[in-house]
């Protein structure tokens, strides 16, 4: 299966007496991979002849237990310690489960009953997507927004209109009443900027 050599450089990177996982403390110990690691933390070995790289975790599971067959599942780590190499906390898995018992958003979300402002996301309250039917949206929030850029529309015109009627008083007004038109112009049109803004 695996030559001697492979086996004594993994042996001698393990640490069994590692702590017992916070998450799971019934798995028991992990054992600490104590060699070097890839950017997400998984240790890494390589094979023999320097013909790439084993994740040392799956290369304990194949030692013990022989990989899964199914090319769609990969390695669940039971106590969620990614340098752990016990292959009592390893549990084959397909990709999506993996990524739903995790701490990734997609895992945060499949697990809210409701949205962000308290509103449930029951069948009569939840929007899908038709491309992304596991993507839900609360429908309440939906239609408030939707309400909402509705009367900001209508702000903005009636901000419009209104800098449009004192624009047409300019040329009727004197010079001490042009710069009180001028004044509520810029006034207005602050206020538009900010209508438009939201």
């Amino acid at each position: 299966m695996h030559d001697q050599s492979l086996l004594r450089r993994f042996w001698a990177k393990v640490d069994k007496d590692g702590s017992v996982p916070e998450y799971a403390p019934h798995l028991g110990p992990c054992w600490v991979w104590t060699a070097s690691r890839d950017t997400k933390g998984y240790g890494k070995i390589w094979k023999t002849g320097k013909q790439g790289m084993w994740i040392a975790h799956r290369l304990s599971y194949d030692i013990a237990n022989g990989l899964p067959d199914d090319s769609e599942l990969v390695l669940d780590h039971l106590c969620r310690v990614r340098h752990c190499v016990n292959p009592a906390h390893l549990e084959p898995v397909t990709q999506r489960e993996n990524t739903l018992r995790g701490e990734a958003p997609p895992a945060y979300e499949i697990y809210r009953t409701h949205c962000p402002y308290g509103h449930e996301y029951s069948e009569a309250n939840t929007y899908r997507w038709a491309g992304q039917p596991e993507q839900r949206k609360c429908a309440t929030c939906r239609a408030t927004r939707s309400k909402q850029r509705r009367i900001d529309a209508q702000t903005a015109e009636y901000i419009e209109a209104r800098i449009a009627e004192l624009r047409s008083k300019i040329p009727t007004v004197d010079a001490k009443s042009r710069a009180g038109v001028l004044g509520a112009i810029t006034k207005w049109s602050r206020h538009l900027e900010a209508a438009k803004a939201a």
